[in-house]
């Protein structure tokens, strides 16, 4: 069952809260489990986040407590389950994907066990990606403040005849130099037209088009420019639900206070969702 998370905001409501009045109600003071996990073919690891959220208006300042003894285990509609390990590196329950493939078109099934509570979330992994995506330009000037302004015009398409639920986004990938130890980084562009999130609901077989900035200073300390990498994710609903939810919030952590926040976790906080994902990068 899918549902919504009523956390605290002392001063931001958004803006689709009128449309949910009949809805609202007291927020939850007896912790639950917070889980998150997004899961794709190409992705290398399956990853979960497992957490237990903590009552509002207690002292410890709202932040989930990360839980490291959970039982989780992912699973798929042919009865193949699987139990992820948790990684103290990343805080997170992972298993290979060499173990447990992800398949584009397949649903799969999360349950995740912890402090004598339990939850499942169930999602499917989008069939295909949107190859539509093109570059349309990449253009540079030096602004008043001595920065190098990057901005980055593309565009894409929508599949028409099915539902399509979209993410852009665009990272600059960067090279640092830490007294002769290189390291890698990514930071990500600004949108200064249309929207990162959408939903082809009465736009169908529509083109979108987009406009990013990165603004660069560079000097004998800055990061070197490697690429651009520009991604269009197909996703499910609950991916573009839980982050259309969260695209607003200004906040440390969304599970401390009362915002509409998307779940599809059944018995706690979170969500399960999947995408398949077209990338285009532009070297240096």
């Amino acid at each position: 069952m899918k549902k919504y998370i009523y956390i605290v905001a002392i001063t931001i409501l958004f803006a689709s809260c009128d449309k949910e009045v009949e809805n609202v109600k007291l927020p939850e003071t007896t912790p639950k489990l917070v889980v998150y996990s997004y899961i794709s073919p190409v992705d290398t690891i399956v990853s979960v986040s497992v957490a237990m959220s903590v009552p509002i208006f207690n002292n410890t300042g709202g932040t989930p407590q990360d839980i490291t003894d959970a039982t989780v285990i992912i699973s798929d509609e042919n009865g193949k389950n699987a139990q992820l390990i948790y990684n103290s590196t990343i805080k997170l329950y992972t298993i290979p994907a060499s173990d447990f493939p992800i398949v584009a078109g397949e649903t799969y099934f999360l349950k995740v066990s912890a402090n004598d509570k339990i939850v499942d979330a169930s999602c499917t992994v989008p069939l295909n990606n949107n190859n539509s995506l093109q570059i349309l330009s990449l253009d540079s000037n030096t602004n008043q403040y001595n920065e190098k302004e990057y901005t980055l015009r593309v565009k894409y398409k929508d599949t028409p005849n099915q539902k399509d639920y979209y993410r852009l986004c665009s990272v600059v990938k960067l090279i640092n130099n830490n007294q002769g130890e290189l390291f890698t980084t990514y930071e990500k562009m600004n949108f200064e037209f249309g929207n990162e999130l959408i939903d082809d609901n009465d736009k169908d077989g529509q083109t979108f088009s987009f406009k990013l900035k990165y603004y660069y200073y560079e000097n004998e300390f800055s990061s070197l420019i490697d690429c651009f990498k520009i991604y269009l994710l197909e996703t499910d609903k609950e991916y573009y639900e839980f982050h259309n939810s969260m695209k607003n919030y200004q906040g440390e952590n969304p599970f401390s206070e009362p915002v509409l926040i998307y779940s599809n976790m059944n018995g706690g906080y979170g969500v399960f969702g999947a995408y398949n994902p077209y990338e285009l990068i532009i070297d240096f």
